[in-house]
């Protein structure tokens, strides 16, 4: 399963890519607004990794929506659009077909099957707002996106807590995007893992009055 950062801070990218191999990064216009200059903080986000951006067009209308589109397309070919799930989305998911694409801000099943009907390339439910029906809505995804062999992956977003991320891992969905906070609180730290590691460690060196295999 792919795991995104949703995220336009570039040291928690460097932080996270520690422990992930990212597939990518996601905004939105909410997380662009924290940013000083957004056109220069695009080109740090496809810099501090290797992997895709997805970045969200800000207008509401369909002309400007088409607009923007071509625009952060042409800036790097890394660069995945997002569209929300509007009726002026539609229209312009319609006219975007020659452009990667991502259909966000899905929060019914029906919104999937016009993502899938326009060939998007993703669609991203916003699970962290169907609560408590976030499982079921998965669950009606994949249904529609396997009886339909379906192209346009699944990417599960607003990741709530490591519980969320889990139900979509359990259900194989293509793909996660998450907060740098919960994606280092699936990390853990489990404290009987550490426990249990370190008893281990201590008996190897006990036993053979070395710290580490560099000493052989």
């Amino acid at each position: 399963m792919e795991i995104w950062a949703d995220t336009a801070c570039t040291k928690e990218i460097e932080e996270l890519q520690f422990y992930y191999k990212l597939y990518g990064v996601t905004t939105n216009p909410a997380i662009m607004s924290e940013v000083v200059d957004p056109k220069a903080a695009l080109k740090d986000l496809l810099a501090v990794q290797s992997g895709f951006l997805a970045v969200q067009v800000v207008s509401s209308n369909v002309v400007d929506m088409l607009e923007e589109a071509e625009i952060l397309s042409k800036i790097n070919e890394r660069i995945i659009v997002k569209i929300p799930c509007t009726l002026a989305g539609y229209q312009a998911m319609r006219a975007l077909s020659h452009l990667r694409l991502l259909a966000t801000a899905m929060l019914e099943a029906n919104q999937y099957a016009l993502a899938l009907h326009f060939k998007c390339e993703y669609s991203a439910p916003y699970l962290g707002h169907v609560l408590p029906n976030s499982n079921e809505l998965l669950d009606t995804l994949l249904e529609i996106q396997t009886n339909n062999h379906g192209p346009t992956k699944i990417m599960g977003a607003a990741i709530k807590n490591p519980e969320m991320y889990l139900a979509c891992v359990r259900r194989g969905i293509d793909a996660i995007t998450a907060p740098t906070d919960v994606l280092m609180a699936i990390l853990g730290p489990n404290v009987e893992s550490m426990k249990k590691t370190q008893q281990m460690n201590a008996q190897f060196q006990s036993k053979h009055q070395t710290s580490s295999w560099k000493d052989y």
